[in-house]
């Protein structure tokens, strides 16, 4: 018999167990099938994939509170593939003092250094985002930040894969922005031209020679 959802969040490891026996999450329809729990909800089993395509085969929605998240997750191929970015960032901001000077500007210089240092943290990937409102496809929408308890920043892989090095940075620092609280960044440019168009500006200004690659 395969586990229920709710034994394998309080038993993860005979999730995994059951996984590797050849059950319940390897099985479609079952409550363990793929990365995510379809029966309850948002908690994950354990990874147990290396392999890209797993994070389609069976995962779970995700709801926050302005969109809906498929196969929200911190491992597997996708998280893997961002990771690069994000590590990208990292090593350029290095050299990019006057980024660092913006982003700091609220948190002060030794919260941010410590930020970075652990910035995978602050982020988790998704399939592809819908909008709670209509149910639709969110492709334009690239990443949202405090959208979900308990995640700082979403990534939409589906956009986000789509994008250059260049525009794939970008969406990183526009994120780091808003929960850093960086000094004249808009946060509420959500469905706002004006104020996404604002933000641009400000990180094209501060920023651009880590959006660039330099």
């Amino acid at each position: 018999m395969y586990l229920d959802a709710d034994e394998c969040i309080d038993n993860p490891d005979a999730c995994v167990a059951e996984d590797q026996s050849g059950g319940a999450a390897t099985t479609p329809g079952s409550p363990c099938y793929g990365n995510y729990f379809v029966a309850t909800g948002q908690e994950s089993c354990p990874d147990w994939s290396d392999d890209p395509q797993q994070a389609g085969a069976g995962c779970g929605i995700t709801r926050g509170q302005y969109y809906s998240y498929d196969c929200l997750t911190q491992s597997g191929g996708q998280w893997n593939q961002f990771e690069s970015s994000l590590n990208s960032v990292k090593s350029l901001l290095i050299n990019d003092p006057k980024c660092e000077k913006f982003l700091a500007s609220t948190v002060g210089i030794q919260d941010f250094t410590l930020d970075v240092a652990n910035l995978s943290s602050f982020f988790a990937v998704a399939n592809s985002f819908s909008l709670n409102v209509t149910g639709a496809n969110a492709p334009g929408t690239s990443a949202t930040t405090y959208d979900v308890s308990g995640f700082t920043t979403i990534i939409n892989f589906q956009t986000f894969q789509q994008e250059t090095p260049s525009q794939q940075r970008d969406t990183i620092l526009h994120e780091m922005a808003h929960w850093l609280d960086a000094k004249g960044f808009s946060q509420s440019d959500l469905g706002s031209s004006g104020g996404q168009s604002h933000n641009e500006k400000l990180l094209k200004k501060n920023c651009s020679k880590t959006i660039k690659g330099n």
